[in-house]
Formats: structure tokens, C-alpha cells, sequence
């Protein structure tokens, strides 16, 4: 599981006493957590507030998978644009997000199907706004506590950890998408060695930086993992179909391989819905070498949607 985290600490204190020294009054930690593999971000922060009794915890969070990596990059711009505005100026960026969460731990409540989220920054703090009443909030303004910045370099901290995922995504070692059953599987029947060949040759492509073929070779991989399925399992041979005149398309059109394939068995409604969305320019540009920007960010995505394919028809 490739996940890149950053944490920000900071803490409220109360005024200094008389002939005494200022302590911690609430120390507030939130952690922001992108998993490379499949687009997800978590952002969640945990207070702790100390009163005359007790130590009072509560944890904020919202959860959600990107629609498109180049959020992040939009993100991360917002930051920047953010920086330059005058005091008293708040800032919003909103994010069409794919299946939101948030809780509150404050009030025990959770809501689900967020279909946006807001990130909101104003003089001293950015704020993610799903759907519940408390949420998760990063500082950023210079608070000085005994000549101790608290919580000065947050920003600055947050916009290089979007800039490394946005220009170094591919800084992690490739995972085997072929389980061992599901490699045997392959290897035994009809067209299971094309699915095998695109993957290896997308993997040797992506591990050398040639990242408009890597991406060809996992489309490739996707198609020839309905096929073989659909010849295996249920006799229909697509190629032979094509041979006589009916030609498939990927995800659409009148004959398109999803269709058929799900004709016949039902799939998680997650892995239909993120083939559907797969870019089809995107894909004729990468099936046939056509100049273009390939992010290695975007090509894990393919990948592992084609690791999820594999598991759920042969495992």
C-alpha cells in the first residue's frame, strides 16, 4: 500500500499566570493522508483540551477519493494564490470528490455520500468542509508562545508535500497486481497469457520512466482481462466476433466490453463505475502512442483498477 503522510501540530495556550509561565491549554494534531494507489485522502485531526477534570480528546475527519489526481495540483495552486491575499480575505476551492465520508467526533455523528468537499483559508487556518458540523483544520498563522513559533511553517509544509505528490508520484517500488491463484488461473486458459504479457510490459515500461507505453500496456491489460474471462467463462470468444464484423469498443457504445462482461457477472459497483470513468481520449491516445501527458500519478490508478478487475473475476 504506497500512502504518503504529514502531520501538523500546534497548541493553544493560556496567558501567562502572575510570576509564572504559560501551559498548553489544547493541543490540536491532524493528519493529511493521500494513498497513491487508488486516490484517497483522509484528513483528520484530534484534539486534546485540558479542563479543572479531565482531558477532553476529540477526533474530526473527512474522507474521500479524488475524481482526478490534478486536484491535488489544483490544491496545491489554491495554497499558493492564498498567500498573497490581504488580511480579513477568505478563500474557497471546492472538489467534486468520489465516495465522501465525514465524522464529528464532537457531537458522535457521521454522514456519508459527501459528493464535494470545501477547503476553506483565511488568515489563519485552512478548513475542510464535508458534511458535518466540526471538522478537520489545519494552522498556519505565526504564533509566538515564550519565543517559540507554534505553528509558523505549516503552510509552507503542506504546499511541499502536495508539490512531492504531484511531481514524484512514482517514488515507490511496483506491487505484483497477479496474485499466485490468480497467475495460475491465467496461464491455463485461453488468452490469460496476453492479460500476463501487458502487465509485465506495462511494468517494465513504468520502471524505466516511459510512461505513455505503460499506460497503453494496463489498457491493453483491462481489455484482454474481459476477454479471456468472457471466452473462459462463458464461451464468447470477442475476438472470433470482431473476426466476423462486430468490433467492441472499451466502455461504450452499442458493443463494448464492459456490457457484455457484466452481462454475465456482477461486479463491485466501485470497479464498474471507475472503468466507465476512465478518460476515453486518454485511452485511444495511449492505445495508439499519440503525443500526449501521461502522469505516472495517473497511470497507478489504471493499475489498480485492472488489480481489482483481476481479483474479482478469478479469485
Amino acid at each position: 500500500m504506497s500512502i504518503s503522510k504529514k502531520f501538523f501540530r500546534t497548541q493553544d495556550f493560556h496567558p501567562e499566570a502572575p510570576g509564572g509561565t504559560s501551559r498548553p491549554h489544547k493541543t490540536t494534531s491532524t493528519r493529511f493522508e493521500v494513498n497513491k494507489e487508488n486516490k484517497n485522502v483522509v484528513i483528520q485531526t484530534d484534539t486534546t483540551k485540558q479542563t479543572a477534570y479531565e482531558d477532553v480528546h476529540r477526533t474530526y475527519w473527512v474522507s474521500f477519493e479524488l475524481e482526478d489526481w490534478s486536484q491535488l495540483e489544483d490544491l496545491r495552486d489554491f495554497l499558493k494564490n492564498h498567500r498573497g491575499k490581504s488580511d480579513g480575505v477568505t478563500s474557497q476551492e471546492h472538489l467534486s470528490v468520489v465516495d465522501g465520508e465525514c465524522y464529528d467526533g464532537a457531537n458522535d455523528s457521521e454522514e456519508s455520500d459527501i459528493s464535494s468537499v470545501t477547503i476553506e483559508a483565511n488568515d489563519d487556518r485552512i478548513t475542510f468542509y464535508g458534511g458535518c458540523s466540526n471538522v478537520p483544520v489545519i494552522r498556519f498563522a505565526t504564533e509566538e508562545i515564550e519565543h517559540e513559533g507554534q505553528d509558523e511553517d505549516n503552510l509552507d509544509e503542506l504546499e511541499v508535500f502536495l508539490e512531492d505528490l504531484c511531481d514524484d508520484p512514482d517514488s515507490i517500488s511496483l506491487n505484483d497486481i497477479i496474485h499466485p491463484d490468480v497467475r495460475t488461473e491465467l496461464e491455463k486458459i485461453r488468452y490469460g497469457e496476453e492479460v500476463i504479457q501487458h502487465i509485465e510490459d506495462g511494468d517494465e515500461c513504468f520502471e524505466t520512466e516511459l510512461f505513455p507505453p505503460a499506460l497503453g500496456s494496463y489498457i491493453h491489460a483491462i481489455e484482454w482481462t474481459m476477454i479471456a474471462y468472457l471466452e473462459d467463462r462463458e464461451g464468447i470468444d470477442i475476438i472470433q466476433k470482431e473476426r466476423n464484423g462486430v468490433y467492441y469498443q472499451f466502455a461504450a457504445g452499442q458493443h463494448n466490453l464492459l456490457d457484455e462482461l457484466t452481462d454475465y457477472v456482477t461486479l463491485d459497483q466501485k470497479t464498474v463505475t471507475k472503468i466507465k470513468s476512465m478518460n476515453q481520449a486518454e485511452r485511444r491516445w495511449a492505445a495508439h502512442h499519440k503525443s500526449g501527458k501521461a502522469l505516472p500519478i495517473e497511470i497507478r490508478a489504471v493499475r489498480s483498477r485492472l488489480e481489482e478487475l483481476l481479483t474479482e473475476l478469478f479469485e
